[in-house]
Order: C-alpha cells, then structure tokens, then sequence
C-alpha cells in the first residue's frame, strides 16, 4: 500500500474515533471492524441495534451539522448529516435495518454528498420514454444499457454496454432522437451500476468520441476499493476500472460532477425519480465479493409507474438482503432481468417485484445457452404461458412511452 492510501485509511478510522466519542455505545462501536468502501468512504456496522441507537447516533451527529437527506424506505430509514454547516468538510450516512437489526455507518471524511435534484429545475416536460439499447452481438458486444428520455432533451442514462463494435454511435443516435437540428443533448445523471466490461467500457468508448458534442452533468457511481475481499478473477476488472475507465470519463467530462451514491439516498433528474435501495456497502463483513454484488441496484418512479433496475446483482446472500429489508415495496411495473437473466440469486425477490414487462438485454447466442439455468428457466415459462410481456433486445433497440 503506498502512503496515500495508507494515510486514507487512517484519517478513515480517526473519523470514526471522532464519531465515537459523541455515543454512549462508545466501546460497541469501537469494537467494531472498519470497511474500507473506497473513495475515502469507511464503514462500520452495529448488531443488535435499535431504533433508539439510530436516534441516538442522529441527534448526535446533528449537533453543528446539516441535514443532508432524510428517508424512510420499507420501514427503513437512512439519513445524511454533514460534518459542519453544509457538506464540503465531509458527511455521515446512516442507515438503520430493523428487519436485520443493524445500523449501518458510513464516513466520507472529505467530499459533496448527492444532492436530492440532479438536473434543472423546474421539471423536464413532455412524455418520457424508455430505450433499451440492443448490444451488437454479431461484432461481440454485450452488456446494458437504458437511457430515459426525460423532455427536452434531457436524459437518465444507466450504464452503456461494452466497447466492441459500433454501440457507442447507436448511443449517440439514441440520445440525438427529436433534437433539433444542432442540439446538445444533455445527461443530467449517468448511473454506472458496476464495474465489468460490459457496463462500463461502452461508456468511455463513446465519450472519447463524443465527449464535445453532448452535456454530461453528473456521474453516479459507487465502485468498492482494492482492498475489498474480491475473487481473484475479479480484481483485474475493478483494477482497470478504478485505473482506467473511471479516470478517462472524468477526464473526458471535466464539468460532470461525481457522486458516489449510499443506500436510501433519493435523487431526481426530471421527473424520473431514483432511490438507491443497495450498494456494495450493504455486503460487509460478507466477503468473497463478485463485482456483480457491487452492483447498484435502483428504482425508478415516473408518471406513476416504477421500473426496477437490478443491473448484475447475483449471489444468494446479496438478493436475499433487498429481498428480505424491502419485501413488497419491490412490486413494481418494469423488472430489468438481473445479470442479463443468468443463473443468480435474483429468484429471491423475482416473485416480489411480480412486474408484468420484463426488460430484458441479452445475446441471441445466450438465448439457448442460458436456459438451463432456474432464473431463466422460470422466465421463459412465463413468456410461453404469456404471464408476462417480455421485451427482449437482441435485434434492434426497444423503446417504451411511459
């Protein structure tokens, strides 16, 4: 480790001695191992806790701090406090879990919290539209990507697909459509869900291309550090991503801002409102992470419909605790099939999201190949038996009005 980060790492934990000299629980939380989540974000997590232990911890932290959100999801809660009157000297989020009886505390010592409108106020007008954009099997291409079309312009981007072929021009194409002619697109929030080629390389593909030509305005992410417990075949791509992807889109959109997202934090861009409902964060002390479970996994509510996007969320501990915290809050109209409909533990809460549209980003050549697995299995039942509208885009790109 070189200086830096071991001077992050212990700044990281001072913060956290800081904090603990304002409780009660002093020694419990003390006692308690420190996750390092990346970008300067530590972690720690009390059992056993209460609703009076989040109080508690709040009221504390409210004392020559602001209020930076303050949210109830399924019973719930989770809230941001800056370190002084606003966010520039660092932030806390907390979040309690009574179904799991956790509480959950999160330091960022340095850094802007999200904030709750990403965009321009007032709201974009006009209709909203869904685009799934078709992967370019035949030149070897894969991955996701959505963007929705928010008026005016203005869009929600989630990932972008690999960078194999020519998927970044069909991006392009994607976000010019009903411009005038001349118009600058405008991305008010990209949402980068996890760091695998398939999500992230189609991204910086596209802004070394067309980096001038649209307006990036902020970047969502939440990538886990290096020295999180990884498979090994995975450390290569979270290596490049911190190395290479992540650092290129900056550099390729100077004037986006960068957040990185915590659980229970609501955002809006347009009318499109996200709420973060998992990250990385809420695996710890779980080890042997899969940069699928570092997914964020998100719920977008538009016009009254809310569409639940998943992105690669796959082992059985990570999907069993968004099933188990929000259980029937996950009911939604659109379900973006996890990890492309692969064999995951997304069975946990399929049943519970019981969306009638499933969107679906998938290879003609995983079609056949990927049928012998459960998730896929159930799924394609439910298309031969019409119980559900599937849009599966394999030939060309799928757009819904919303």
């Amino acid at each position: 480790m070189n200086a830096k980060g071991f001077f992050m790492i212990r700044n990281g934990i001072d913060a956290y001695r800081q904090l603990s000299d304002t409780m009660k629980q002093l020694a419990r939380l003390q006692k308690r191992p420190v996750y390092d989540c990346g970008d300067g974000v530590y972690e720690t997590v009390m059992t056993g806790a209460g609703p009076s232990d989040f109080e508690e911890l709040r009221r504390e932290r409210m004392k020559g701090g602001a209020l930076l959100w303050d949210n109830t999801i399924a019973g719930n809660r989770f809230c941001g406090m800056s370190a002084g009157a606003d966010d520039t000297q660092g932030y806390v989020s907390l979040a309690y879990l009574p179904g799991a009886q956790e509480l959950r505390v999160a330091v960022n010592p340095t850094g802007a919290a999200m904030p709750d409108r990403l965009g321009d106020a007032p709201q974009h007008v006009g209709s909203v539209r869904l685009t799934q954009v078709c992967p370019d099997d035949s030149a070897g291409n894969f991955g996701m990507c959505y963007l929705f079309a928010l008026g005016e312009g203005h869009y929600l981007v989630y990932d972008g697909n690999g960078d194999a072929g020519n998927d970044h021009d069909k991006l392009y194409q994607c976000l010019c459509e009903g411009l005038a002619p001349g118009g600058r697109p405008v991305v008010d929030a990209w949402i980068l869900t996890h760091p695998h080629w398939d999500h992230l390389a189609g991204p910086v593909k596209f802004a070394k291309k067309y980096g001038d030509m649209v307006e990036v305005r902020n970047l969502l992410f939440n990538v886990p550090s290096l020295t999180a417990s990884y498979f090994y075949k995975e450390l290569g791509s979270l290596a490049i991503t911190r190395g290479l992807w992540l650092r290129e889109l900056q550099e390729l959109f100077p004037d986006a801002a960068v957040y990185k997202p915590h659980t229970g934090q609501r955002f809006a861009a347009g009318d499109a409102q996200v709420e973060v409902l998992y990250t990385h964060e809420d695996l710890y002390p779980h080890g042997q992470l899969t940069n699928n479970d570092a997914s964020l996994v998100t719920m977008v509510t538009v016009h009254g419909k809310k569409l639940f996007f998943p992105a690669d969320v796959g082992c059985e501990k990570a999907c069993r605790i968004v099933a188990d915290r929000y259980g029937g809050y996950l009911k939604s109209d659109y379900y973006q099939a996890a990890h492309h409909g692969w064999d995951t533990g997304a069975l946990a809460f399929y049943s519970l999201v019981d969306a009638p549209e499933v969107l679906w980003p998938l290879r003609k050549r995983d079609w056949e190949r990927i049928q012998c697995f459960p998730a896929t299995q159930v799924m394609v039942k439910e298309m031969e038996e019409q119980r559900r509208r599937f849009y599966i885009a394999w030939d060309d790109n799928i757009s819904i009005e919303l």
